[in-house]
């Protein structure tokens, strides 16, 4: 019963993006969760109660120490303030308590039982099927700019970002976890470096920025952590351009006009004088308007959610973000505990390398809270945070020897 927890846990984790996908597939434009049907709120229900159902008779072989009620009761203070502010039925607050505690239980139970493996297994059913609706989304973006409403697409961006990010990873340290049979042959890791153009191509038609800048940061990392030969990178990246411009070779004209408009999107905020901030869909203004409330408010801010009754909207900025829930002791806080998690998950990485597989879920996050989205919105951030924070850094054991003991928990 061990692979029907896995599952659902990885249902939930990436519950919106396995919807959205699913969607696609039955040619649904959505937008996001805002502009989705009533159905998306009843999986979430589900894929929520689900959870904790497992959850419940999981979390019983774990012992409890001060990790992980710190972290319980950080988790439950962010909750409550939703409740007393009144955004607990508002997106925010939903979205905290639909996924982000969840993904920080799950962050808190595979840290401890390191058995992070077997949700990266489920990764492997996930990557041709991710990939198969991204190729819907683009057919779906393509209808709605013919009508005019919009040609580019974040979220198709960020989505074809992460698979990216997954894929290169797994392609690097996939052999340090156990995987289903098929995921072992040569010809799966074929078809999953086949992948990265095709991924790539979507960043560059869709005219996500956040996109590109997860793949160059998670490749740049990548490269770093493996340290691979400049022929070998030379070798992947001209293999990798002529499988891109292949696909492009296939557009009619009016799709090559699409994409080259959108690629123009991608680094129009690069100029030759630096950033130019004016050219990032108004981030300027709000980045502005944030600064405003925060010299108003310097050294307390507003609260967790007391800033949305100020400013309206989250800044699309996580240490904006924080300066205004906390001003700047919640931002000397915060970035001394970000300082403290980055030294462990060094040492951490140095014990057990095949932890090298826990890097896509804070890239993914991290990058991209620079310049969208809210953390109180993003469930890979709670996993991850509380990953480390659970992480006991003196235990030997690796995934494969406590799936071995844990196997027949459930």
């Amino acid at each position: 019963m061990s692979k029907i927890r896995d599952l659902i846990f990885f249902i939930s984790l990436f519950a919106s993006y396995i919807y959205f996908s699913v969607e696609a597939v039955f040619g649904e434009n959505l937008i996001g969760a805002d502009d989705s049907p009533p159905s998306y709120k009843y999986y979430c229900i589900i894929c929520f109660i689900s959870f904790f159902i497992v959850f419940y008779y999981q979390v019983k072989v774990l012992k409890v120490n001060r990790r992980m009620l710190f972290s319980f009761f950080v988790i439950s203070i962010y909750i409550l303030s939703s409740f007393i502010n009144g955004y607990w039925n508002m997106k925010s607050g939903l979205c905290l308590i639909a996924f982000c505690l969840p993904a920080s239980c799950m962050g808190i139970y595979y840290s401890r039982t390191h058995l992070y493996g077997h949700l990266m297994k489920y990764f492997d059913l996930l990557i041709p099927f991710m990939s198969m609706s991204l190729v819907f989304m683009l057919s779906n973006l393509v209808m709605v700019a013919a009508e005019g409403i919009k040609q580019y697409s974040q979220i198709i961006s960020n989505l074809a970002a992460m698979c990216y990010l997954f894929d290169i990873f797994i392609l690097a340290f996939g052999h340090k976890y156990e995987r289903f049979h098929f995921a072992t042959t040569k010809w799966y890791r074929y078809f999953c470096f086949l992948l990265i153009p095709l991924y790539v191509f979507v960043i560059f038609f869709s005219g996500g920025r956040g996109g590109a800048v997860i793949v160059f940061v998670g490749t740049l990392i990548l490269l770093i952590i493996t340290k691979q030969s400049l022929k070998k990178i030379m070798g992947l990246t001209i293999v990798i351009s002529l499988c891109v411009y292949f696909i492009i070779s296939q557009l009619d004209d009016s799709l090559i006009a699409m994409l080259e408009v959108n690629a123009d999107r991608l680094f129009s905020y690069i100029s030759s004088e630096g950033l130019d901030m004016s050219q990032t869909s108004n981030r300027d203004s709000v980045f502005e308007t944030a600064m405003v409330f925060i010299s108003d408010s310097p050294l307390w801010g507003y609260g967790l959610f007391g800033y949305y009754d100020v400013l309206g909207y989250y800044p699309h900025n996580l240490f904006l973000e924080i300066l205004l829930q906390g001003g700047a002791i919640f931002l000397v806080f915060s970035l001394w505990a970000l300082w403290i998690m980055f030294i462990k998950l060094c040492k951490m990485q140095k014990n057990n390398n095949s932890l090298y597989l826990l890097l896509p879920f804070i890239i993914y996050p991290f990058v991209q809270l620079l310049f969208t989205g809210s953390y109180m919105e993003t469930p890979f951030f709670w996993f991850s945070v509380m990953f480390v924070v659970n992480y006991d850094v003196s235990s030997k054991n690796t995934m494969i020897e406590s799936s071995v003991r844990l196997n027949n928990s459930f």
